[in-house]
């Protein structure tokens, strides 16, 4: 699931289960929602991850996604 507002889009959450990973799943779709949010209009797409799941950073740095921002927080 993905959502746009404007000219920005965010790809919602992503999951695969550890026993399917590695096939290109995960791949496929991303893929399919950046194809949705670009035909959407969306310019900027902009995604979130926890800083601890270094899996995920990686996957979506093959993605070509890069890091922006950092949320920082004192609970």
């Amino acid at each position: 699931m993905s959502t746009f507002e404007g000219n920005h889009g965010q790809p919602q959450t992503l999951h695969v289960i550890e026993e399917a990973r590695g096939r290109g799943i995960g791949k496929e779709l991303m893929n399919r929602s950046i194809e949705w949010l670009k035909s959407n209009e969306c310019e900027v797409i902009i995604l979130t991850v926890s800083c601890e799941n270094k899996y995920a950073i990686e996957f979506y740095q093959a993605m070509g996604f890069r890091p922006n921002t950092m949320e920082m927080r004192l609970q």
